[in-house]
């Protein structure tokens, strides 16, 4: 009987807690996709590019591996990470787990922070900065996309009044 209370006062916590458990196993997922996939596939754009003038192991060609990382990362990664945070937004509000829009961006917030402190951990350290820096790039741009959304649809909402 008293979980049974315990469930019952408490269900809103208890089913975004289960939420963000969730969205936080998705964006690990991101992470591990582009750690493994999008990384390594850099090159193959390059290929598929086939500029000319650009030579194998050349200052060129390790620029343009960095630029092609960079620009994946933020646009594959970042359109994932927008869904993830759409889908959570929106399941949140049908459920009526939560009122507004916000709660759903705290994991990605809190994400990008930890990033960044790995980030200054791998450069003080040494480490391979694409394993860190890439999926940050991922998680912000994505979190900016859903952010921005959120606030053109608040604006838009409060300056329609039928």
């Amino acid at each position: 009987m008293m979980l049974i209370d315990f469930f019952n006062k408490n269900k809103k916590r208890i089913f975004f807690g289960l939420f963000a458990i969730l969205q936080t196993a998705d964006l690990l997922a991101v992470h591990f996709l582009i750690v493994n996939k999008i990384l390594p596939g850099s090159k193959k754009i390059l290929a598929v590019i086939d500029s000319g003038k650009m030579q194998y192991n050349t200052e060129g060609y390790f620029t343009g591996i960095i630029w092609a990382n960079l620009l994946v990362s933020a646009i594959v990664g970042g359109l994932l990470v927008f869904g993830i945070l759409k889908i959570t937004e929106l399941l949140l509000k049908e459920l009526k787990i939560t009122e507004g829009s916000i709660p759903a961006g705290f994991v990605v917030a809190g994400f990008i922070a930890v990033y960044i402190i790995l980030l200054l951990v791998a450069i003080i350290a040494g480490w391979n900065l694409y394993n860190v820096g890439c999926p940050l790039l991922a998680y912000f741009t994505g979190w900016l996309m859903w952010a921005s959304m959120v606030k053109w649809k608040s604006e838009i909402e409060k300056g329609i009044k039928i």
